[in-house]
């Protein structure tokens, strides 16, 4: 398949993305923030509001409503004096030498309401960052005309030179695959077309099916309200059982799911067996480096590793 990558430059960007690589583990103890290490033995006293994860062994702390850093050894590297942070402790282009790019360890933050970028001892930059931004790609969607007869449509793909049927109407084309809709025998389905032999991979009297947002699969709810997820060669992976699932990426386990009204677990297919986290949590995120953030059931927040282990005490 053919794709092209945009990139802009513009005049202030993040060269990488802002991951956290948790040498230590934040810990809650009630209502107090600290850390531990991977084996939840404590290494910095949980004293704090709130805190983020370590990147390049920096960590933000808050205290009285303000945002401060930490180093590894919970030495208060900058007071807590900022309104919020954003752009992680990361690698930012702050110049060039013989054509090669310099990096500074920075973060992004506010400071009565004006935006800054400093460095890991709360200096200011000299100048703003350079960030690379992808804007855009080509891809065979690109190759989709539509062809109109009546009330219906089909699809060509100048590319591969295929052709659809003339069958079907409410249509959109997406980066994996074209989903309409048809008539057969006075009943209403769903299919998804793929994009390069336009031949129907899914099809079946659903009520709706949208494409994940990474582009990696199709979200399908049934006539009773059930969600199951298909892959783009159009095979089911989860069954309709789930009022919500998401697809994730970059992440330790596959999926976030919600089979009942409140809760949340985890599903990891591309394990032998599969991995599951049973749904227990009113609200999760994505796995980074081996541990997600959680909300419990009574309220709180709290970390967890890939092995179950929760990383608070209520």
């Amino acid at each position: 398949m053919k794709k092209a990558l945009l990139l802009i430059l513009t005049s202030f960007c993040l060269y990488t993305a802002s991951a956290q690589d948790f040498e230590l583990v934040p810990y809650r103890l009630k209502d107090k923030w600290g850390f531990s290490d991977a084996s939840q033995k404590i290494q910095i006293k949980p004293k704090f509001e709130d805190v983020i994860p370590f990147n390049y062994g920096y960590a933000a702390y808050k205290e009285k409503g303000k945002w401060g850093f930490i180093n590894l050894e919970g030495e208060k590297i900058v007071s807590a004096k900022f309104d919020s942070i954003s752009r992680y402790f990361q690698k930012f282009i702050v110049g060039y030498e013989n054509d090669a790019a310099i990096y500074e360890t920075g973060i992004q933050v506010y400071e009565k309401g004006k935006l800054q970028f400093i460095n890991t001892q709360g200096l200011r930059f000299n100048s703003m960052p350079e960030i690379i931004e992808v804007v855009g790609f080509e891809s065979d969607s690109e190759f989709i005309e539509v062809i109109e007869e009546g009330q219906l449509v089909g699809f060509i793909n100048t590319m591969y030179e295929t052709k659809s049927q003339v069958a079907y109407y409410d249509y959109t084309i997406t980066e994996i695959g074209i989903i309409a809709k048809r008539k057969l025998k006075g009943l209403e389905y769903h299919v998804v077309l793929n994009l390069n032999t336009l031949q129907p991979i899914i099809t079946g009297e659903y009520t709706s099916i949208k494409p994940t947002k990474n582009d990696s699969g199709f979200y399908i709810t049934n006539k009773k309200g059930k969600m199951g997820y298909f892959d783009t060669k159009g095979e089911p992976l989860l069954d309709f059982k789930y009022n919500e699932i998401i697809k994730l990426t970059y992440s330790g386990f596959e999926f976030m799911v919600r089979p009942g009204q409140q809760l949340f677990g985890y599903i990891d297919l591309s394990k032998t067996p599969s991995k599951i986290i049973q749904p227990k949590y009113l609200h999760i995120g994505k796995f980074i480096n081996g541990y997600a953030k959680v909300k419990t059931k009574n309220g709180q927040y709290g970390y967890i590793d890939y092995d179950k282990n929760e990383f608070f005490k209520k």
